[in-house]
This record gives C-alpha cells, structure tokens and sequence, in this order.
C-alpha cells in the first residue's frame, strides 16, 4: 500500500506525497514496492503505519532511489525505516527528517 501506487515497475519522477497512510505489510508513503523501475526527485511527507516493511518514502525498494525524502512519523513491527522500510538495491541523495 503507498500513497499515490502500491505497486510500482515504471518510473516515478517529481512525484508527490502527502497524505497519511495505514496498511498492513509493505507499506510507504509514496510507494508500497518498488520493483525494477525507479524514483527519483520525489517525496513522502506525512504518517505511514503498518505492519512489515514500513517506510516514509518505499516500503519495499528493489528499485534504483536517486535525489528523494519523507518527513514524517513511521511505525511498525519489522524492517521499518524512516526513508525505506527494506532497499534491496542502490540509492543516492536520499534523507529523511522526522
């Protein structure tokens, strides 16, 4: 679950947002997974809850992060991370601030 796609294999640029959200496993804040595609110049801001896989920006990363953020409050049982809850794979330019 994410706020704006659950489940991403494209590619995200400048995207945006800011919302609260609430699920259960692989849970962020602007993307739920993220699979072979990418983000880059955008960000999470708000409150992000769940279960597994809990992030401010990407639940679950395989794909490539460059240049993006969330602010916010993340939380959770396992891999729970500000930015990302699990990354699996390279990222660059990215922050997280609370």
């Amino acid at each position: 679950m994410g706020g704006i796609v659950g489940f991403n294999q494209g590619d995200i640029s400048d995207g945006n947002s800011t919302v609260a959200v609430t699920g259960s496993d692989v849970v962020g804040g602007l993307v739920g997974f993220s699979g072979r595609g990418s983000i880059n110049t955008s960000n999470g801001n708000g409150t992000v809850i769940g279960t597994d896989c809990v992030g401010g920006l990407v639940g679950l990363n395989i794909g490539d992060i460059t240049n993006s953020y969330s602010i916010g409050t993340i939380t959770g049982n396992e891999c729970i991370g500000g930015l990302m809850g699990q990354n699996l794979n390279d990222h660059s330019g990215v922050r997280w601030e609370s």
